[in-house]
């Protein structure tokens, strides 16, 4: 059968959606969580309730743009507090403390990060039911995994070779493969974490509601892949130009792995899969 598009969507009759009474108790629950783990304190909780209130108001409206203005622009004000780090409440846990994870690579620091995957369960709760069809659906059987992945296989290529022959040509990182002794929490706090989380707010989200808004546009679907691409490569700023140079490029790609494969599953690995290469097979995070 030919992959589209359309042949993607028409397999998920049945989205992945949760009651609203489900998705407030699992809130709940994970707040419930870090506070007993001692990663949340009571002081997180407004900035929380403002977060997941606005998600789940802007879930609820419909087209007109005035009226999902303002609360988008709070749930995205306050989930970049929460990505960002510059919450209150939080007790992230240092588990590398700026050392180098390989020989001749620069010093890395490790966070076990409490605050950054908020925005990423608001966006999994409030913005994945079928009568709030902002972002894509989740996949629900195997054969929609099938179709996914098989969209996603060229972009996920492309991704690997360019963005590392251009961090190899330009000497920021070297061929260095290495199993280091912290490889297994990098890779499982990248996928479940880091990962999940940047690709929830900067696809699931953003590019999800400017394709909505933007994509009867010639330039749209342009639009709503290199915005958030230019905004996460932004945010490691003041990391050197030929970084954030590098981000902006694997970021577009994430951005189209999404759009081309319809599928948040697909984004996250496909970033996950990037940074995890770059962890076992180069200097990382940049040759020294």
């Amino acid at each position: 059968m030919k992959l589209t598009y359309e042949s993607v969507i028409k397999l998920r009759e049945h989205p992945w959606c949760l009651p609203r009474y489900t998705t407030w108790l699992l809130a709940a629950v994970s707040f419930a969580v870090g506070y007993g783990l001692d990663v949340i304190s009571f002081e997180a909780l407004p900035l929380i309730l403002i977060m997941m209130v606005s998600a789940w108001r802007l879930s609820m409206v419909q087209a007109v743009w005035f009226r999902w203005l303002f609360t988008g622009f709070l749930f995205i004000a306050t989930a970049v507090l929460l990505e960002k780090h510059f919450a209150p409440g939080f007790h992230n846990v240092l588990v590398w403390d700026n050392q180098p994870v390989k020989p001749d690579s620069v010093p890395f620091t490790l966070y076990l990060n409490a605050d950054k995957p908020w925005p990423a369960l608001a966006v999994l709760l409030f913005f994945m039911g079928p009568k709030q069809p902002i972002a894509f659906s989740l996949l629900q059987t195997g054969r929609q995994w099938h179709q996914a992945a098989s969209l996603a296989l060229l972009p996920v290529i492309v991704m690997l070779i360019v963005v590392f022959g251009l961090a190899l040509g330009t000497g920021f990182v070297r061929w260095q493969p290495a199993w280091p002794e912290i490889f297994w929490l990098f890779l499982l706090n990248n996928l479940l974490i880091t990962s999940l989380a940047e690709a929830a707010l900067l696809r699931g989200f953003l590019q999800s509601m400017l394709i909505r808004h933007l994509g009867s546009y010639s330039w749209g679907t342009y639009m709503a892949i290199l915005l958030p691409a230019l905004i996460h490569s932004l945010a490691h700023y003041p990391a050197s130009f030929s970084y954030i140079a590098l981000v902006f490029i694997a970021s577009a790609f994430y951005g189209w792995i999404y759009q081309r494969s319809r599928s948040l599953e697909m984004a996250v690995l496909g970033q996950w899969l990037l940074n995890s290469c770059h962890f076992l097979l180069f200097s990382y995070p940049a040759a020294a």
